[in-house]
């Protein structure tokens, strides 16, 4: 899991690109790769918006789409979201359905762009 906990409420935008290996899992057919970007408010006074998913991008990862014995691919997402409390959490997890990836390298942005 990877974060950053935000200081001030705002108007934010996440931008989130990881590059996968899918040459451990081993899987000779297409699996999907989901990325998911949740919010953890503990401050929310529902306990169900305390740790709310916010986006998901899922992609489709097949060993024919890899050239010769490179098997990286890409996955990204973007998003606007509000934050309206202090010490709000913003993490990102990646669930591959098809046997273990590795995270060869990742690049997560968060930017306040605007107050409430």
């Amino acid at each position: 899991v990877r974060y950053f906990k935000l200081t001030q409420p705002g108007v934010y935008t996440v931008d989130i690109s990881l590059e996968i290996d899918a040459s451990a899992s081993g899987f000779t057919g297409q699996f999907p790769v989901e990325l998911t970007i949740r919010n953890t408010d503990p401050l929310e006074s529902f306990p169900s918006q305390q740790n709310v998913d916010l986006a998901s991008s899922t992609v489709w990862v097949s060993d024919q789409a890899f050239a010769g014995s490179i098997r990286t691919y890409w996955v990204s997402t973007t998003m606007t979201f509000i934050a309206d409390n202090i010490d709000e959490k913003i993490e990102m997890d990646l669930h591959p359905y098809g046997g273990p990836v590795d995270v060869v390298s990742y690049k997560f942005v968060v930017a306040r762009v605007g107050s409430e």
